[in-house]
């Protein structure tokens, strides 16, 4: 036990058990990330199925989820007509029961919408770390579906608008605190 007391051998004992224990820490990380990796390299899929599969633990894979999958291909289909926003279609899905988890009268939010229909997963992809790797796991919906929706997706984009553009915006910085110069309009000029 450390105190203000300690010889130096046993700080020194001390330190070096803290030194070891962090090595061990760091190459337990190193060992989880580079089993992950493999996982995704062979197919299967590392963490919590999205919306629409299931987790199985008996084949570590994930499995098609028969009661929400026809929800997620009702999703795209919905959306790749063209005619409805992320609330509509999350509306139109509560209706026919699909709701926020443990919300049984809350459709799902915007954002989990927009965030299942650029998901590639549907089509057999898996997005990790930047990459993408061909999954073992079954799609839900024809790739022709999935890349109908992200042309609307990108249609729909709402440009960055400036109110003015200024040449050279960005470039210029101070020479003592590395910090960009800003530009502005003075008295309409």
């Amino acid at each position: 036990m450390l105190n203000n007391e300690s010889k130096s051998n046993e700080l020194m004992n001390f330190d070096l058990q803290a030194v070891m224990a962090k090595g061990y820490i760091n190459n337990l990380r190193d060992d989880v990330k580079k089993g992950l990796e493999e996982k995704v390299a062979q197919g299967g899929w590392p963490a919590s199925a999205p919306l629409g599969y299931r987790n199985n633990r008996d084949t570590h894979t994930c499995d098609i989820d028969q009661y929400k999958a026809p929800f997620v291909s009702k999703m795209f289909e919905l959306y790749a007509t063209g005619e409805y926003s992320f609330q509509t279609v999350g509306e139109l899905l509560l209706e026919q029961g699909l709701h926020a988890k443990g919300k049984p009268d809350v459709p799902l939010c915007k954002e989990k919408i927009r965030v299942t229909l650029q998901n590639p997963f549907y089509i057999g992809i898996m997005r990790w770390k930047g990459k993408e790797y061909k999954g073992i796991h079954n799609p839900i919906i024809s790739e022709e579906l999935y890349y109908k929706v992200q042309d609307i997706l990108l249609s729909r984009k709402k440009p960055n608008k400036r109110k003015n553009s200024f040449l050279f915006s960005g470039l210029i910085k101070c020479g003592v605190c590395g910090s960009s110069y800003t530009t502005e309009i003075q008295k309409g000029r």
